[in-house]
């Protein structure tokens, strides 16, 4: 039974442990699940913005495609509005806490180019913010004035004061040359641009436009020293217009060069920006891809530790279960060979009783005729050594008619056929008719015996007076068998307790004593002292059996003190139940006519 506790509580703590091991698991997992979908569920404007920041390249190219074609102001200001959206937006993208170190490296990338590109287009303001046209009209106008100058000088100086108003006139018309400043940032390149036209008024013009400018101004200078100077050579001029306008062209063609290398390297930047966009594109859909097979794996991962963890739980509780059926059909076939076993021994233990009683029953009938016939012999005349006879016969006869009611009343306690009788007597009575026979067999011993009650003892009690005498007998016989000199004394005390009187008989002798490791089985079945103690003194073991059994019947105890060699006392404690007086009056009138 104790083992099978065990196995309950074994597989209980398996199952248990099994339980909590997959909820931790699952708990675990189940995080790990829902962090996954968080993240995928949160809103990621990555794609979004990088596209916004291509949509802005896009439209700063074209803005500066417009700038080189038609050099329109408001297009560099757009060109300048969009590159400072691309850096917003980079900067946007750099914040973000979700962004990893590659992710940064590539924004940085990107807007090294970015700057790249604003160096190109700040190179190619300035270039075209540059007076080289100017120069070479200024240039123009001195060198025709020193042409005029030499050819008044010849012409005895005619109209010089109407001629050089006009040259100067024409002069005042020519801007001052001033230079941009070079010190700073590149990024504030729009300002610059913005400060320098601010300086130099409306007087900058596309190239093409000066041009066209300087053959007008040609054309009117070549109209002005024919009407002026007949004397002057319009083909020398000419020859100085045509050289100017070489240079011109050149600076033109420089300029036009120029664009086209900002064009080809714009367009070699935005590929590698693109580039770069889509390969952050390509990483950050990576990415979530990642997290999408990450949640998959965990999701998956913990089906299964789920899965595995239930199974073993399954698995050990079928084994658990198997072993508890097993233990359970183990334990019914041992409780079933215990009750046929118990079944053979009542058995047998009913045929030995119905055989012991039977036995006795025959044992006891030509016993007592043997017991009658004895005392009828003692009647007659007999000599000495018939007499001895009769009374070895005698004495031999009444211990075994003793050991055949012992045994009869063993059977019938065992077969619990014994009842108690509820008669109404007084305790005093009983000890009173005890103590007449007990006296005999003390005196033949050489021994004392005395009685000692008090005035309840003389009340009347229901209950077995019968039994009682058997068992003061019984006890009084033994501490007469076993004491061979001193005396044995009874003491009787009560208490009453309505409707109860308690009664407690002590049974003091001085004779042997018994052995502490024998007193414990002192009240067993054909038990003794020893086997010595058998051989010596005879008896079968029952009667202290008997007189405890008989004494529970009654709900009192029976309890023994003894020291080895000095004595021994047996106490009996029982209670009995007061009669009413209508029973006492019943029963005194039944005796009286029992005398009459």
């Amino acid at each position: 039974m104790g083992f099978l506790k065990f196995k309950l509580a074994l597989g209980f703590l398996i199952t248990l442990s099994a339980v909590i091991t997959a909820g931790y698991f699952a708990y675990t997992s189940f995080n790990t699940l829902i962090n996954s979908v968080y993240a995928l569920s949160k809103p990621d404007n990555t794609v979004k913005v990088l596209n916004g920041v291509l949509n802005h390249l896009v439209e700063s190219e074209n803005e500066m495609r417009t700038f080189i074609m038609n050099a329109d102001e408001e297009a560099l200001n757009n060109y300048a509005t969009h590159i400072e959206q691309v850096n917003f937006l980079l900067d946007s993208l750099k914040n973000a806490d979700s962004f990893s170190a590659i992710e940064d490296r590539q924004i940085d990338s990107i807007l090294t180019l970015i700057d790249t590109r604003a160096d190109l287009m700040y190179a190619l303001v300035e270039l075209k913010n540059k007076p080289g046209s100017k120069q070479i009209a200024s240039k123009a106008m001195d060198e025709i004035s020193v042409t005029i100058s030499e050819a008044e000088s010849l012409s005895n100086e005619t109209k010089k004061d109407t001629a050089e108003p006009a040259i100067k006139s024409s002069s005042v018309q020519q801007p001052e040359i001033e230079y941009s400043e070079q010190g700073k940032e590149k990024r504030k390149w729009w300002e610059i641009t913005q400060k320098k036209k601010r300086k130099n008024g409306e007087g900058n013009s596309a190239t093409t436009g000066e041009i066209d400018s300087l053959q007008n101004s040609a054309q009117t200078v070549d109209n002005y020293i024919l009407e002026s100077n007949p004397t002057i050579d319009p083909a020398q001029v000419r020859e100085v217009l045509a050289e100017i306008n070489k240079d011109e062209k050149k600076y033109a063609q420089q300029l036009d060069k120029q664009e086209m290398a900002v064009l080809a390297s714009d367009k070699i930047i935005m590929k590698n920006i693109r580039e770069i966009i889509t390969a952050a594109e390509n990483f950050h859909e990576q990415n979530i891809a990642q997290n999408v097979m990450f949640a998959a794996h965990n999701a998956n991962r913990s089906s299964k530790i789920i899965f595995g963890i239930s199974l073993v739980a399954l698995l050990a509780g079928l084994i658990f279960m198997g072993i508890i059926i097993h233990d359970i059909n183990k334990s019914n076939r041992y409780k079933n060979e215990l009750e046929e076993a118990r079944e053979k021994a009542e058995y047998h233990a009913k045929a030995k009783e119905q055989f012991l009683a039977n036995m006795s029953h025959e044992i006891r009938t030509p016993l007592n005729a043997i017991i009658g016939f004895s005392e009828q012999l003692r009647g007659t005349a007999l000599h000495t050594n018939q007499s001895e006879y009769v009374k070895a016969v005698q004495g031999a006869s009444d211990h075994l008619l003793n050991i055949v009611n012992d045994i009869l009343d063993l059977s019938k306690i065992e077969a619990g056929k014994l009842t108690m009788q509820k008669n109404i007597f007084t305790v005093a009575d009983v000890i009173g008719e005890v103590e007449q026979i007990m006296l005999v067999k003390a005196m033949e011993k050489g021994i004392g015996l005395e009685f000692f009650y008090d005035d309840n003892s003389k009340y009347f009690v229901r209950g077995d007076d019968f039994r009682l005498k058997q068992i003061l007998f019984n006890l009084i016989g033994n501490a007469i068998k076993f004491t061979h000199e001193g005396a044995v004394k009874i003491i009787c005390n009560s208490k009453v307790r309505e409707p109860f009187i308690d009664y407690t008989l002590e049974v003091m002798d001085t004779g042997i004593g018994i052995s502490p490791e024998n007193v414990e089985h002192i009240f067993d079945d054909f038990s003794q002292g020893d086997a010595g103690t058998t051989r010596k003194y005879g008896g079968t073991g029952l009667g202290l059996s008997i007189a405890k059994k008989i004494i529970e019947m009654q709900r009192g105890r029976i309890s023994v003190r003894s020291i080895e060699g000095e004595g021994s006392v047996f106490t009996i404690t029982v209670t009995y139940h007061i009669p009413t007086d209508k029973e006492i009056k019943s029963l005194q009138k039944v005796t009286q006519k029992h005398k009459l």
